[in-house]
C-alpha cells in the first residue's frame, strides 16, 4: 500500500495505478479535507497533527475536538497522528479514535524497545473496545 499526502500525486490517480487489491491512506489535517476524504477511494485516513511535534516543526495542529469530529464523521478509519506520547495517548483514545501513528514517542531516546512496551500497556487498558497493538 501507500500513504498519501495532501500535496502529492491525487489519490483517483493513485488508485488507479495501485488498483483495489492495495492499501491508500490520505493525510488529512482539518474537517474539510475529512469530507473530502469521505468521497473519494482510501482506505484510511491519517488525521493531524493532533498536539505540536518535533517531527514537522510547520504541522498545523489540529486537536482533540477536531480529531473527535474527524472519527464522527469519517467513512474510513482514522489514525491520529502528530506529537502523540505517554502523556496524552488516553486523550486521544478518549476521542473514540482507535489508530495512532507515532514517531518521537518511540524513538525519543534509546530506550526504543521500553517506549513501545509503554504505550502498548495503555493502549492494552483501553483495548477492551478492540484496540490493535500491533
Amino acid at each position: 500500500g501507500v500513504h498519501v499526502g495532501q500535496e502529492d500525486l491525487d489519490v483517483e490517480v493513485v488508485r488507479r495505478l495501485l488498483g483495489f487489491d492495495k492499501i491508500v491512506g490520505l493525510s488529512t489535517k482539518n474537517i474539510n479535507q475529512v469530507e473530502e476524504a469521505n468521497r473519494l477511494p482510501v482506505d484510511y485516513i491519517g488525521f493531524g497533527s493532533v498536539f505540536p511535534t518535533g517531527t514537522k516543526k510547520d504541522a498545523q495542529i489540529s486537536g482533540l475536538e477536531q480529531l473527535k469530529k474527524a472519527v464522527e464523521i469519517s467513512v474510513q478509519p482514522v489514525v491520529a497522528i502528530g506529537g502523540i506520547n505517554e502523556q496524552n495517548i488516553q486523550s486521544v483514545l478518549d476521542t473514540g479514535c482507535e489508530n495512532i501513528a507515532v514517531v518521537s514517542a518511540v524513538f525519543k531516546d534509546e530506550n526504543i524497545r521500553q517506549n513501545t512496551k509503554r504505550l502498548k500497556e495503555i493502549i492494552k487498558k483501553k483495548n477492551k473496545m478492540g484496540f490493535s497493538i500491533d
